[in-house]
């Protein structure tokens, strides 16, 4: 239970502040006035899908609600080890209905194929693959570190998952702990 609400604060960080993880329109038409001050997304590299679409404007429906992820002015959740397409809500909704005392081995894997996948990521466009993927990850990451861990809690608590946890684990000094 501790773990959960650490990660219902880092959705309800994200959801404060969407801008971080939407691309900017017009960096998408090539003129973004506000440069590297923009509040939105520059992605370095606008990409193409094999059929010359930009992958920022595409949307697939939901594998579990079977909906139009953007149609339906949702987020995409993305998950770091499959290509499967799910509404942040859905996959969210989806990994928490798991009893994690006996079904341990499955909360943390996509519903489709089962692959582990730590993170859900929330995105404003559709992400499966490559660069732009691993680009996403590594700034979701970067994010989570700047969140302090609740279950270390400034020292006073111990993170079972310590060099692999997403989130700082700082002293109450502010000293990260190595």
């Amino acid at each position: 239970p501790l773990y959960s609400s650490a990660a219902s604060d880092v959705y309800k960080r994200q959801l404060s502040d969407p801008a971080r993880f939407t691309v900017c329109e017009f960096y998408k038409l090539g003129h973004c006035k506000f440069g590297e001050n923009c509040a939105y997304m520059h992605p370095p590299d606008l990409a193409l899908d094999d059929e010359g679409n930009d992958i920022y404007q595409m949307d697939e429906e939901c594998c579990i609600c079977l909906e139009k992820v953007l149609d339906n002015g949702r987020q995409f959740g993305v998950l770091e080890n499959c290509d499967h397409t799910f509404c942040l809500k859905c996959i969210r909704g989806w990994r928490s209905t798991y009893d994690k005392k006996t079904t341990k081995n499955h909360f943390r894997t996509c519903p489709i194929c089962r692959r582990n996948s730590y993170l859900v990521i929330p995105s404003s466009y559709l992400v499966k693959s490559g660069p732009e993927k691993t680009s996403l990850i590594e700034e979701y990451k970067e994010v989570l570190k700047e969140i302090p861990c609740r279950l270390f809690n400034k020292g006073k608590g111990e993170c079972p998952f310590m060099n692999s946890c997403n989130y700082a684990h700082r002293l109450h000094d502010g000293t990260v702990y190595e």
